[in-house]
């Protein structure tokens, strides 16, 4: 979100208030949040990196306002040690170019088990991709589901995508949007686990 909206958030409620309890001295301090939009950012990092098979336990911290950030990264368990590191190294490299606002990246190497996967299996997600694609066509307010994220892991789909909608919409038209889009999608496939929907308001061209 720009700064000039959560602005005008901050002021939308300092107004109620005081409509409410008049006279009293209201100041709202406005810190963006981190969470689901970075870890969806950090998990599509890792299928850019050659040897990185899944990444999981993605902890962030702000500390004085500081990024930090720890992940495991799961590896193919034949590789020599130097070479895990040199990955786990370029995965790093990536976060920093990726977030500016990270002040340390700490990776946790793991051996990979034999389902583990962070490149998403084309050959048998394509159809369900598409499927998700068409969900968006059947609900109301949904302009475009985008950025659709598959991963396998241990015999379940873990999904990540974003939903643009009307930026007239409030947070709860959203949400429920979300949930809609979540058990559609849920019904797709008994091996679906995690779903993460994000939405977001369209951005006019010409802004």
């Amino acid at each position: 979100m720009p700064l000039y909206q959560a602005h005008s958030i901050a002021s939308q409620i300092e107004n109620k208030i005081s409509k409410v309890l008049p006279g009293l001295d209201i100041l709202i301090h406005t810190e963006p949040h981190i969470g689901e939009d970075l870890t969806t950012m950090i998990r599509s990092i890792s299928p850019e990196i050659s040897g990185i098979r899944n990444i999981h336990n993605i902890i962030l911290r702000n500390v004085s306002g500081k990024l930090s950030i720890s992940c495991h990264v799961e590896i193919d368990p034949e590789v020599l040690i130097s070479q895990a590191h040199e990955i786990s190294s370029r995965l790093e490299e990536q976060i920093r170019n990726k977030i500016k606002s990270v002040d340390s990246v700490i990776t946790h190497l793991e051996p990979a088990s034999e389902d583990s996967e962070s490149v998403y299996r084309l050959e048998s997600a394509n159809l369900l991709q598409r499927k998700i694609v068409e969900i968006g066509e059947t609900i109301p307010g949904v302009i475009l589901l985008h950025n659709i994220q598959l991963l396998w892991r241990n015999g379940k789909y873990s999904i990540s995508l974003h939903c643009t909608v009307d930026p007239s919409f409030s947070l709860k038209r959203a949400h429920e949007i979300a949930t809609k889009i979540e058990n559609k999608i849920r019904a797709l496939d008994e091996k679906i686990d995690q779903i993460d929907v994000h939405c977001e308001p369209e951005v006019s061209s010409s802004a």
